[in-house]
């Protein structure tokens, strides 16, 4: 049999098994077609979950249920959540070639509800694209201007007016970097020498004042991480070996309050300290600083902890102490009155979520498609 007599057979075969069907199946038939959803009676327990993938996803913890996704190009997760409207923002850069040729960055607008785009701005494409970290982006406490850091190597900060749409300027911030807003427009960068700088802006987004602290660590005997948590108007900060700092701003100066210790001396002699990558997390309502802890020698700042301490700040005393059930590189807290501590594994395949209050371990989440999860932002800032 030829290939003629085998493709003759195959049409007469379809030709009869068609005239078999029912008359009029084909007109039943309905298309299902697509519809626009939207997201209702948000919760403080509903979290922005991304990072090294493309895919931002949004999951309410509380009921371990997937509740909606975005795609923002090829960025690490950069998230800015206003506290006064129904949209938020997501600083992206794309690719005419994917991760190659001409590079546009945008400071991209999507509605809340529908995570659709209401509008995009252009900015320099210049924005920071590394490992995931999250004082790449943030909003004035105003709401009113995003703040981009860019680093190309050069560091220097993106200004961004939310309310007119459109780029206002590039301020240079050599030598310091990210940013860490506080009250009446302000910033504060990390810098290179142990110091912390502050620039605000006027109303229009201009710079108003720049100022700059002494040193307050030494980067070669006890370095700080750049990973800070806020409470309030202020910045917790804590070094390799476990000092915290507070960064606060007093009648209009930064100032930076005397360090004090994770760990007792005991506890340094058993090696004991912080680490990961975000190993700080606050949780407003109770006071209350989390701290992921882990033993191990010298430079282990990013080494996967085994414990979560928990410190009230008014105090600065430990106490609870919850023990992990696996490595955990990086901690978050929900913002409820039933907050959720979600401890993100060594290896990013799975996230353990336990009861903030009580240290129990409530579920796991361990399913997140092409994502691979390393930031969280909360959906109701």
């Amino acid at each position: 049999m030829n290939h003629f007599e085998i493709g003759r057979g195959c049409l007469l075969t379809c030709i009869a098994i068609t005239t078999l069907l029912p008359t009029g199946a084909v007109a039943e038939f309905k298309p299902e077609r697509p519809t626009l959803s939207k997201l209702e009676n948000p919760s403080p327990n509903w979290v922005w979950i991304g990072g090294a993938g493309s895919s931002v996803t949004l999951m309410d913890i509380e009921s371990d249920r997937y509740l909606a996704q975005f795609n923002n190009g090829v960025s690490t997760l950069k998230l800015a959540i206003p506290k006064r409207n129904n949209e938020f923002y997501s600083v992206e850069t794309y690719m005419t070639r994917m991760y190659r040729g001409a590079r546009t960055d945008v400071v991209t607008v999507r509605s809340k509800d529908t995570l659709a785009v209401i509008d995009e701005i252009a900015m320099p494409a210049k924005s920071y694209e590394g490992m995931s970290i999250l004082h790449a982006a943030a909003l004035t406490d105003d709401d009113r201007f995003l703040l981009g850091f860019n680093m190309t190597p050069g560091q220097s900060v993106s200004i961004v007016d939310m309310h007119d749409r459109r780029f206002i300027e590039e301020l240079d911030t050599t030598g310091c970097a990210l940013v860490y807003p506080t009250l009446q427009r302000r910033f504060h960068l990390l810098c290179g020498d142990g110091s912390v700088a502050t620039l605000q802006l006027d109303a229009s987004g201009q710079l108003l004042t720049r100022a700059r602290t002494a040193s307050f660590f030494n980067p070669d005997t006890d370095p700080v991480m750049e990973k800070g948590a806020r409470h309030g108007d202020d910045w917790y900060f804590t070094s390799f070996n476990g000092l915290i700092y507070k960064v606060a701003v007093v009648d209009g100066e930064t100032q930076i309050t005397s360090p004090w210790a994770l760990v007792s001396a005991d506890e340094l002699n058993l090696q004991w300290k912080p680490g990961g990558m975000v190993p700080l997390a606050v949780h407003d309502r109770d006071n209350s600083l989390y701290v992921l802890m882990h033993r191990g020698g010298a430079d282990t700042h990013k080494q996967a902890g085994t414990q979560a301490w928990v410190f009230d700040l008014g105090s600065n005393s430990r106490k609870k102490v919850i023990r992990l059930k696996h490595p955990t590189q990086s901690l978050h807290l929900t913002q409820g009155k039933t907050p959720y501590l979600l401890a993100l594994s060594e290896e990013g395949e799975r996230i353990d979520v336990y009861h903030a209050g009580t240290g129990e371990w409530s579920h796991v989440i361990e399913s997140f498609g092409d994502m691979y999860p390393a930031l969280f932002h909360n959906y109701i800032r």
